[in-house]
């Protein structure tokens, strides 16, 4: 296909196309599909859409990740990982009644999380080294991470209902955004 030469462009006309495709062959086979660049106009998503800290989506498509991080400790969580998307009538698969256990570096792992997973150890040892006095986050790239934080600890100590829900609204879509000033 010919795409522009304009990288940004070249993207764009890209996923238009493949949006385009999706929509009209996932319709073919009779699954439940909206036309996606539609609604990319009317509804669009992040990259990445937080329920709250410990929740979040990963929207691509028709489908998504779904994320949910639990601490049971201060080195230890359990860590939620499901796969979402619509089928056919009579195509859906088995509805799983029991979660399915895996070790973090379990090989059943789909090739992003244990990649993302195969780093925890190595973290780990880090922020228990000697001479490990605090750890600094990128101020312009790692602002999700001190914020989420921050909103949590806020809910720890009892800040303010509103207060929390303003901040929780101004991250919205902050995905490798800035460390901003809560409020609180």
């Amino acid at each position: 296909m010919e795409l522009p030469e304009d990288p940004v462009l070249a993207v764009q006309t890209w996923f238009g196309i493949l949006q385009d495709q999706i929509s009209k062959q996932l319709k073919a086979k009779g699954e439940p599909v909206p036309d996606l660049n539609a609604v990319c106009v009317s509804d669009p998503i992040n990259a990445v859409e937080f329920m709250f800290p410990h929740y979040f989506l990963l929207p691509m498509f028709t489908s998504m990740s779904a994320y949910r991080i639990r601490p049971t400790g201060p080195e230890t969580c359990i860590f939620e990982l499901w796969s979402l998307a619509p089928f056919a009538p009579g195509e859906e698969p088995p509805v799983p009644m029991e979660p399915t256990w895996l070790p973090y570096n379990s090989q059943e792992f789909p090739p992003i999380p244990r990649q993302d997973y195969s780093n925890i150890p190595i973290q780990q040892q880090g922020v228990h080294a000697e001479g490990f006095e605090f750890m600094r986050l990128a101020e312009n790239v790692e602002g999700l991470i001190s914020n989420y934080e921050r909103i949590i600890d806020g809910y720890l100590g009892g800040v303010d209902a509103q207060k929390l829900a303003k901040a929780q609204h101004l991250l919205g879509g902050n995905f490798d955004g800035k460390i901003v000033d809560l409020g609180f």
